[in-house]
């Protein structure tokens, strides 16, 4: 998804999981940007996260840290890359297993 908009679709799907997220107690940011990665082809990096989701570095750089502490992203960096790269975890139980040994 490298250069490409997201479509508006996605984004509002994004949107809505933010809020049920918070709902179920996290942060609204965190859930737009599992969405968003989940939803991706690619992994994409902080900055184009935060320019797809119109947020802040610093609140992309907080959620993304959050989501790897519940081990509901993965952060790789591609041989030769300088820049760090996310992925969304998609299996359930490893995201229902990373919530639950958490809480």
């Amino acid at each position: 998804m490298k250069g490409s908009e997201i479509p508006e679709s996605e984004l509002l799907v994004a949107e809505k999981i933010g809020q049920l997220m918070h709902f179920w107690g996290f942060k609204k940011p965190m859930g737009k940007i599992w969405t968003l990665l989940h939803l991706s082809e690619t992994s994409m990096t902080a900055s184009e996260l935060a320019k797809h989701l119109q947020m802040s570095s610093g609140s992309i750089s907080m959620a993304l840290n959050e989501l790897e502490r519940w081990q509901a992203i993965r952060r790789h960096s591609p041989p030769g890359e300088r820049k760090d790269y996310f992925s969304a975890e998609s299996d359930i139980w490893t995201l229902v297993r990373g919530v639950l040994g958490r809480r």
